[in-house]
C-alpha cells in the first residue's frame, strides 16, 4: 500500500505517515524498503539462486539495477559478497 492510501485511511496529510515512519525507524520508506530487499536477497542468494532470479523476486526490473542497489548498501556486488563468506 502506498503512503497516500495510508494517509487517506487515517485522515491525515500524506507527509504524516512518512514523518512518523522516519521517527520510529530512523529511515525513510524507500531506504527501509531497499534494506529489507537486501536482507531478503542475501537469504535467497545464499541458497545458490542466480542473481537475475533474486533480482526479479525482490522487485527489480533488471539484475543490473539490483546489483547497483546491493553494492551501494553492502559495499560489494551480490556475487562478490557471497564469495567473501566462502572458504577459498
Amino acid at each position: 500500500m502506498r503512503p497516500g492510501t495510508w494517509a487517506e485511511r487515517l485522515h491525515v496529510s500524506e507527509r504524516t505517515p512518512q514523518r512518523r515512519f522516519r521517527d520510529e525507524t530512523g529511515a525513510g520508506l524507500a531506504e527501509w524498503r531497499r534494506r529489507a530487499c537486501v536482507l531478503h536477497a542475501v537469504r535467497l542468494l545464499s541458497t545458490g539462486r542466480p542473481v537475475a532470479e533474486v533480482a526479479a523476486d525482490v522487485g527489480y526490473a533488471s539484475p543490473g539495477a539490483f546489483s547497483t542497489m546491493f553494492q551501494q548498501l553492502v559495499g560489494a556486488p551480490p556475487r562478490e559478497f557471497l564469495n567473501a563468506g566462502r572458504p577459498a
